[in-house]
C-alpha cells in the first residue's frame, strides 16, 4: 500500500513539475528580471518536490519501517529534479537525552501563560512534537525553545494489559501485567468505552473496582488493555524527572532543475514523528482538519427532514430559508408551541468521517420576552429519524444557552442545564440527551460561561451572528469522543488578533458570507493543533469545554448525524388563525460548514504520532 500510494505521489510531482523544463530551455533568452521570475518558480517547484519527498519517506514508514530506514541519503530523481533524503532518529545514542528535570514547581494547564513547562537548562530534546512522560502519564509539547517545553498538552490515554483472563464483580480487585505504572489520575480507567473507577493501585492491582451496575460483572481476557485519561492539568515538582521518547526526523531537500546550473535552487522541509518503538503507548495521532469547509447553509438539498417533521404541528418543526438582514438565512419553522416537545431540529444529511469540525453563525432575534434561550449544533445523532422517540436514542449538542428567571416550562432552556448554570447568564453548554421518547431530557457535560465575552452585551443578549464552531474526534474503533468548543464573531470588525487562542480581547472578525480567497468566498478554521496559533488564524476563542466521552452510544455510524436545534416554544412566534396560522423560528443560522480530518497517523508500521506542519528553509 506504501510503495502504491509513494507512486502516485511521484506521478503527481512529474506532473506538476514538467513544465518548468521549458522554462529552463528558455532561460538564455531572458534579462536579469526574467531570470529572477525563473528562480521563483523554480522555487516553488524545489518546495514540491521537498514536500512530496517527505510524502514518500512518510508512506513507507507506515507501511515497512525497514523499508523506511533504507531512504536515507537516497536521491530520487523525478521529471528534472531531485528529491533527497535524511532520516535521523533522535535517541540517546545521537545525543539526545531520555530524561531530564523540571526547574521549579509549576502547573501545566490550558489557562493562558500556563501551558509551557520550564526544565533545567542543558538539555537535548527533540525541537518540534516530543512525547514525555510524567507519573506514568504521557504529554506532547509543540516546540522545545530557551529550556521550555512550548504548548504542553495531554496525548491521548494510555493503555495497560490486564493480568490473566477475568470477570470482574463491583468491589473486586483487578490484577495488571507486572511492571504496570499507572498514570496520576482522577483513578478512573475505560474499558470499551465505559468507565470504571477504582480506590487504589496496590500489589499489582487496581483495588475496589466501582461503576455502574449494569456494567458488571467485566469480563476481560488475558492481555487485554485498560486504557487511563492522562491527567491534565498537572502540577511537577521542582527537580522532578520528566522521561522522554525517541522520536524520528525526516528531512526532505527538494532541487529544481536539479543540473547544478546557475539556476537550480534548493529548498528543504523538515518533519519530526513520534517512534512507536520508544513510546509503545497506544495514541490515534493527531488527524489535521484540512480543506476549506463548503458553505452549505443556503442549500436545503443538504438537510432532510425525517419522518413526521414536516408541516404545522409536528413537534420537531421544519425548516425555511428567507431575506435575513440581506441574505439567505436559515430559518426553523412549524414548530407547535403546544406541541410534546420543545426542541426544533433539521439534519444535514451529507455524509461525515469521524473526525470533523463543523461551524455555523447565528443570529437569535433582541426581541424575546423574557430574553431565554438555547440553539445551536447537534451532532453524534444515533437514531434514523427526526422525530422525539428517534432523537431521544442518543445525541450530544452544544448550544448557546441562556435562562431567566421569568421563564419556565416549554418556553426555558432544559431544566437540567439550568439547574448546573442558573438563570442569568448566558453559557456555551454540550450536553447530551437523557430519557426517551418525546420527554427526553438534555444532561449538561460540560459548559463555558459567557458572562462578559465580546459576543453578548451587558442584558446576556448573543450579538447577531455569532459564531458556533463544534470539533468531534472519534477515539478508536470502540468509539467515543474528543470534544473541544470555540466560538467567534462578525461584529466586531477587527483586522488583527493575537497568538493566544484563549484570549477573547483581541480576535479577527470572520465576516458572514466567508473570506475572499481569489475570487472564492472560504470560511475561516482554527490551526488543526492549537498549539500552532498565531495572529494570523486568531479568528475563534477556545473555550473551557474540552472533555473526552467514550461511551458506546455515540459512535459515529449514522448517515445523517450533524444538524440545528432550537430549544423553546418561545423562539417560535406564530401568526394568523386556523389553517392560515403560521409559525416561525425566531433564530436564523449561516455560514454552516463541515470540514473533515485526513487521517495522520497511517497504521502500518506503527508509527501513530502524525505529522505536524513542516518547519521551511
Amino acid at each position: 500500500m506504501g510503495n502504491h500510494q509513494g507512486g502516485v505521489l511521484l506521478g503527481l510531482v512529474a506532473a506538476m513539475v514538467m513544465a518548468g523544463v521549458l522554462g529552463a530551455a528558455a532561460a538564455s533568452m531572458l534579462g536579469t528580471s526574467s531570470l529572477h521570475g525563473v528562480r521563483a518558480n523554480y522555487g516553488e517547484r524545489a518546495y514540491y518536490l521537498a514536500e512530496s519527498g517527505f510524502r514518500y519517506a512518510a508512506s513507507t514508514l507506515r507501511s515497512d519501517a525497514d523499508e523506511f530506514w533504507e531512504l536515507d541519503g537516497e536521491e530520487f530523481i523525478v521529471a528534472g529534479g531531485t528529491f533527497t533524503l535524511e532520516l535521523a532518529k533522535l535517541t540517546e545514542e545521537e545525543g539526545y537525552d531520555a530524561e531530564a528535570w523540571v526547574a521549579g514547581t509549576q502547573t501545566v494547564s490550558n489557562a493562558p501563560g500556563e501551558r509551557d513547562l520550564q526544565i533545567e537548562s542543558g538539555a537535548q530534546l527533540a525541537p518540534r512534537n516530543g512525547l514525555f512522560r510524567y507519573q506514568g502519564s504521557w504529554y506532547r509539547y509543540r516546540e522545545f525553545s530557551d529550556d521550555t517545553l512550548v504548548a504542553v498538552i495531554a496525548a491521548i490515554p494510555n493503555r495497560r494489559e490486564v493480568q490473566g483472563a477475568q470477570a470482574i464483580n463491583e468491589e473486586d480487585d483487578l490484577p495488571l501485567k507486572a511492571g504496570s505504572v499507572i498514570p496520576a489520575s482522577d483513578h478512573v480507567f475505560l474499558h470499551n468505552g465505559v468507565e470504571y473507577g477504582y480506590e487504589e493501585f496496590a500489589g499489582g492491582a487496581l483495588r475496589n473496582i466501582s461503576g455502574d451496575s449494569d456494567d458488571f460483572p467485566l469480563t476481560l481476557d488475558d492481555g487485554e488493555f485498560l486504557h487511563f485519561p492522562a491527567l491534565f492539568p498537572f502540577t511537577v515538582q521542582d527537580q522532578d524527572v520528566l522521561e522522554f521518547a525517541p522520536v524520528i526526523q525526516v528531512r526532505s531537500i527538494g532541487e529544481y532543475p536539479g543540473d547544478n546550473s546557475s539556476l537550480n535552487v534548493s529548498r528543504a522541509v523538515t518533519y519530526w514523528f513520534y517512534d512507536d518503538a520508544g513510546f509503545p503507548l497506544e495514541i490515534s495521532g493527531d488527524d489535521e482538519f484540512v480543506g476549506d469547509g463548503e458553505m452549505i447553509a443556503s442549500d436545503m438539498d443538504n438537510f432532510g427532514e425525517g419522518p413526521g417533521a414536516s408541516g404545522k404541528g409536528a413537534p420537531l418543526g421544519k425548516f425555511g430559508t428567507v431575506d435575513e438582514d440581506g441574505a439567505p438565512a436559515i430559518q426553523l419553522q412549524g414548530m407547535n408551541p403546544g406541541g410534546q416537545h420543545p426542541m426544533t431540529s433539521l439534519l444535514y444529511s451529507g455524509q461525515v468521517g469521524p473526525d470533523y469540525e463543523v461551524q455555523v453563525k447565528v443570529k437569535i432575534e433582541q426581541d424575546l420576552d423574557p430574553m431565554a434561550y438555547m440553539a445551536g449544533i447537534t451532532f453524534r445523532l444515533q437514531g434514523d429519524g427526526n422525530t422525539p422517540g428517534q432523537l431521544g436514542k442518543g445525541l450530544y449538542g452544544v448550544s448557546f444557552v441562556k435562562g431567566h428567571p421569568e421563564a419556565s416550562g416549554n418556553d426555558a432552556p432544559s431544566p437540567e442545564i439550568l439547574a448546573e448554570i442558573g438563570k442569568e447568564e448566558p453559557h456555551l453548554v454540550l450536553w447530551k440527551t437523557v430519557g426517551s421518547g418525546a420527554n427526553f431530557g438534555a444532561q449538561p457535560l460540560a459548559w463555558h460561561s459567557l458572562a462578559n465575552s465580546s459576543i453578548v452585551n451587558e442584558e446576556g443578549r448573543l450579538l447577531d451572528w455569532s459564531t458556533l464552531l463544534l470539533r468531534v474526534q472519534q477515539l478508536g474503533e470502540s468509539g467515543g469522543n474528543r470534544i473541544q468548543v470555540l466560538y467567534g464573531d462578525h461584529v466586531v470588525e477587527s483586522i488583527s488578533g493575537d497568538s493566544d487562542p484563549y484570549n477573547d480581547d483581541i480576535r479577527i472578525t470572520s465576516p458572514r458570507g466567508g473570506l475572499d480567497n481569489d475570487g472564492s468566498q472560504v470560511l475561516p478554521w482554527p490551526p488543526s493543533d492549537f498549539g500552532d496559533w498565531t495572529e494570523a488564524v486568531d479568528y475563534f476563542t477556545v473555550t473551557s469545554i474540552d472533555v473526552t466521552d467514550d461511551s458506546n452510544d455515540y459512535k459515529s455510524d449514522a448517515a445523517a448525524e450533524v444538524g440545528l436545534h432550537t430549544w423553546g416554544h418561545n423562539l417560535v412566534e406564530c401568526t394568523g388563525q386556523g389553517n392560515s396560522e403560521v409559525c416561525d423560528g425566531k433564530v436564523f443560522f449561516d455560514n454552516f460548514a463541515v470540514r473533515e480530518a485526513g487521517q495522520g497517523d497511517g497504521g502500518g508500521a506503527g508509527y501513530g504520532g502524525g505529522y505536524i506542519p513542516p518547519i521551511q528553509q
